[in-house]
């Protein structure tokens, strides 16, 4: 018996393809919901750390930045609208987190 295939690799490929858009948009979604929940959790002033979010796409998946130069202040309690380390709390309940959470630089 014999059988021949054709197409097979293409096939693969096709495949290959639609799980990566699949787990891109899972990605998306996953962290669209916890900026949604970081911009809640961030205190209120003037606005400017709550605007200050983004939603940035890096070459392994999404990440969210804070691009506010006071958000280290917030995070470690300056604000009496928010607890000490609110980012941390607020990603761990997203998962658990690879890598360091809040990164200083």
């Amino acid at each position: 018996m014999k059988i021949e295939t054709a197409g097979i690799n293409e096939t693969l490929r096709s495949i290959d393809k639609a799980f990566e858009a699949d787990s891109d948009k899972g990605l998306f979604k996953a962290t669209s919901a916890m900026k949604t929940a970081m911009v809640a959790a961030t205190p209120i002033d003037t606005g400017e750390a709550r605007a200050s979010w983004l939603h940035q796409k890096t070459a392994t998946g999404y990440s969210l930045v804070n691009v506010a130069e006071h958000i280290q202040a917030l995070n470690a309690g300056s604000s009496k609208q928010a607890p000490k380390w609110f980012i941390e709390r607020t990603a761990i309940r997203f998962g658990t987190p690879v890598g360091s959470i809040v990164d200083k630089t």
